[in-house]
């Protein structure tokens, strides 16, 4: 039953792993011990420390090239699949779990649950399901760590609902659940978005009397921060030292980000400068989180010696450090130093991305020069992930910032030169900036009333709709002059059909609509 189970899995391990069956003297000679029952844990044990790689083939010449010399016993197999799991050799795991029927043994629990966790170290959250539904067909009934290697396997993999499946299961099956099992449990919440479930499952920990470890609180305080909760995460994190748990890197992160997204920058900054005399160095969330705060509080100065102190701690400024940065610059008015840091980022081989972009151009002083459309035109993939629904008859501003959306708006107004120049009149556009509620980002910026001031300073006939979020704007043709001025910031031979590519699609469909 066990080999109909796992066929599926074998085959796909064997297409991965080429075993080389390396020979009993290459074995012997490799660790300098005689290839027998008494030396083989010392064998795996040297394989291990050199090469992981080959524990897979001396299993192999045991059962067949060395047949006969000695029993293998499951033991061998678990010790293993886990110096295997420790080097993140899944596929060679899963290769040690299949042989074990051939020399006539029947894998328990115990190297089931190696395995598992093989995988999970390995990434493969598919794979450990796989194997961990196999256990049940095979009429091997999961233990508790079988289910927390399988918990956290979907855990590193964003699989939330299949992690809390899982955990649930454990209560109806009458598994033990330890402080593992929720740690991983709350983790997969936090990471999937699921904050109320995150907390809901930490404080069930002290209804089952389960102590909570530095993952679970550090999980519950990450879920604080992304619900906007910087009490809760505060007084989470002070709670620690009182439960005899050290806060670490994570800990110390998540709290400084949930101070920082609740407009707390100070103490935010506080917590930081902490870290050292807690002896916790900080890693390049800690800065980021720290740089956001300096943002925050206009302290751009302190967010530009925070983010060149980073390289001295021996970490690389990462896309949210130079975003930190350069929004930090921009808003205490230093374009030029905001400028320096992104023309940098290609150097440090980062690549800038859509909130990049929305920073820079938010810096007044660019837009005085034919550098703003330089770089919006270099960004304008990554701005138009953004504002994704862009049509002839309408263009999303939602998820810009106001400089990016002044440039975007007047690039979408270049392009519907061609359309009027074509015939097309009395065409009736929307420009959609949100309002209120719906304006999530860069909430502090009036888009509404940078896009109208743009329109009417072009002598466009514009109005806001009763929707407030909305402008209605209708095109003539004896607007063409004003939309070809619009235009005249961007180099047209800069346009690449795939860039346009789902524009003109848009365009196109429309235009056969009407």
């Amino acid at each position: 039953m066990l080999q109909r189970s796992v066929r599926r899995r074998k085959l796909c391990v064997k297409q991965q792993v080429r075993v080389s069956h390396v020979s009993q003297a290459s074995l012997e000679k490799l660790t300098g011990l005689t290839l027998d029952r008494s030396n083989f844990t010392n064998i795996l044990r040297r394989l291990a420390e050199k090469w992981p790689e080959l524990i897979l083939d001396a299993f192999e010449t045991v059962s067949i090239a060395n047949k006969g010399s000695f029993q293998l016993r499951e033991g061998d197999f678990t010790t293993g699949i886990s110096h295997c799991g420790r080097s993140k050799l899944w596929q060679h795991a899963c290769g040690l779990l299949d042989i074990m029927p051939r020399v006539h043994l029947r894998p328990s629990v115990i190297p089931f649950s190696a395995t598992i966790s093989a995988c999970e170290k390995g990434g493969q959250w598919q794979q450990a399901l796989g194997l961990f539904e196999a256990m049940q067909i095979s009429r091997v009934h999961p233990d508790t760590i079988s289910y927390n290697a399988s918990i956290s396997a979907c855990e590193k993999a964003g699989e939330w609902q299949k992690a809390l499946k899982l955990f649930v299961k454990m209560q109806e099956e009458g598994v033990s659940r330890d402080v593992y099992s929720f740690s991983a449990t709350v983790s997969a919440c936090e990471k999937g978005g699921q904050w109320q479930q995150a907390l809901s499952l930490f404080e069930a920990m002290f209804v089952g009397k389960v102590c909570p470890n530095v993952v679970s609180y550090s999980a519950a305080i990450s879920a604080c921060e992304k619900s906007g909760r910087w009490q809760e995460a505060l007084d989470l994190f002070e709670r620690m030292p009182c439960a005899n748990i050290s806060p670490n890197v994570v800990s110390h992160s998540a709290v400084i980000g949930a101070c920082e997204k609740g407009g707390q920058w100070q103490q935010a900054l506080r917590l930081f400068e902490a870290m050292p005399r807690a002896k916790v160095s900080p890693n390049a969330i800690s800065y980021s989180a720290a740089i956001c705060a300096c943002r925050q509080g206009s302290q751009w100065q302190q967010a530009l010696n925070l983010f060149v102190a980073m390289p001295s701690a021996r970490l690389s400024p990462n896309i949210i450090s130079y975003n930190a940065a350069i929004s930090a610059c921009e808003k205490g008015g230093r374009w030029q130093q905001a400028l320096n840091l992104f023309e940098s980022m290609p150097l440090a081989q980062i690549e800038p991305d859509s909130a990049t972009y929305n920073e820079i151009l938010d810096c007044t002083h660019i837009h005085a020069e034919q550098l703003a459309a330089q770089i919006f035109q270099q960004g304008l993939p990554s701005l138009l992930g953004r504002a994704p629904s862009v049509s002839a008859q309408h263009i999303d501003l939602h998820g810009l910032s106001e400089g990016a959306a002044r440039l975007m708006l007047r690039w979408w107004l270049s392009i519907l030169v061609a359309r009027l120049t074509h015939g097309t009149s009395g065409t009736r556009c929307i420009v959609i900036t949100g309002y209120g509620k719906s304006r999530q980002s860069w909430r502090q910026s009036d888009l509404r009333g940078a896009a109208l001031e743009l329109l009417q300073s072009l002598k466009l006939r514009a109005e806001v709709l009763p929707n407030q979020g909305r402008i209605g704007l209708v095109l003539e043709k004896e607007d063409l002059p004003q939309l070809q001025n619009a235009g005249k910031l961007f180099d047209p031979t800069k346009y690449t059909k795939e860039l346009l590519k789902p524009f003109l699609l848009n365009m196109d469909r429309t235009s056969r609509k009407r």
